[in-house]
This record gives C-alpha cells, structure tokens and sequence, in this order.
C-alpha cells in the first residue's frame, strides 16, 4: 500500500508571493493595508478556508471566531 505523504514547502510565504503571485512588496505595510482593505473579501477568503481545510476534530480555526450574517 502506497503512503500519502505531504512536503512542506520550504519557500517563505513573503517569496512565495513575490514569485508566483507577482507581488513584489508583500511585506509592505502600505500593500498589506491595501491587499485586505475589502473586509468582505477577507472575511469570505477565511470561511472558505474552513470549508476546504482539514480541520482535525477539535481544533479551531479563525473562522469559528466569526459570525457569519445570513443574506
């Protein structure tokens, strides 16, 4: 039987999106202000998040601090 197994990458997140993403200051206080200025989105982007994440039993996650609005 063949194991899964998962690599963590070792690319730090701020070279990530400078290099795949094309985000060449994303350690700017100016571009991370300006990246998540639209909360709905923020707010969208952490309960899909959730949604598509493996989330062992009994552990939280940033989603579970919010309270989703019905509409």
């Amino acid at each position: 039987m063949k194991e899964n197994s998962k690599v963590k990458s070792k690319t730090k997140p701020s070279e990530f999106c400078k290099n795949t993403l094309k985000f060449s200051k994303a350690k700017s206080t100016e571009f991370i202000t300006d990246y998540f200025s639209n909360v709905d989105d923020l707010i969208n982007a952490i309960f899909e998040y959730k949604r598509l994440s493996n989330i062992p039993s009994g552990e939280k996650c940033l989603a579970d601090l919010l309270v989703k609005k019905e509409g």
